[in-house]
């Protein structure tokens, strides 16, 4: 049986006192000293932005492109931490949904680098492609 969930939030250590929950439907992060402090900042934002949108008659988070591959890389492997009922106040007419919070041991920012670009670790692949130089063709 598969259950269907509004959002997943992928949650990892990305410092020692530093912890990361990343909304993957929507590309949405927050940071918190411990697991409950990232994971109640992000349901916070998540929950604002939400009846914001309702109140304008958007879609809730419509706003918000999904998370980049690489997060829902490392959420497949992830180890499921709990699940959460986001409840919205009665005024803001949206149900309540159910978030499903994974926890990895990886950092997924921390992505690979081609060979040729540098040490590895020093710039994310979006970096690189903004700093890389297109040079023309010399015909």
């Amino acid at each position: 049986m598969t259950q269907s969930y509004w959002l997943r939030i992928l949650l990892y250590q990305d410092l020692p006192d530093l912890w990361v929950a990343r909304s993957l439907e929507h590309d949405i992060t927050a940071e918190g000293k411990t697991m409950d402090a990232a994971i109640d900042w992000i349901l916070r934002i998540i929950h604002a932005h939400a009846e914001f949108d309702q109140r304008h008659g958007r879609p809730p988070l419509s706003g918000f492109p999904s998370a980049p591959q690489r997060y829902w890389n490392a959420f497949v492997g992830a180890a499921p931490l709990r699940t959460v009922t986001c409840r919205p106040t009665p005024q803001s007419g949206l149900s309540p949904r159910e978030v499903l919070i994974a926890v990895t041991d990886e950092r997924p920012q921390l992505t690979p680098r081609r060979p040729g670009f540098g040490t590895p670790g020093d710039l994310s692949d979006e970096a690189q492609a903004s700093n890389s130089i297109i040079r023309p063709l010399i015909s």
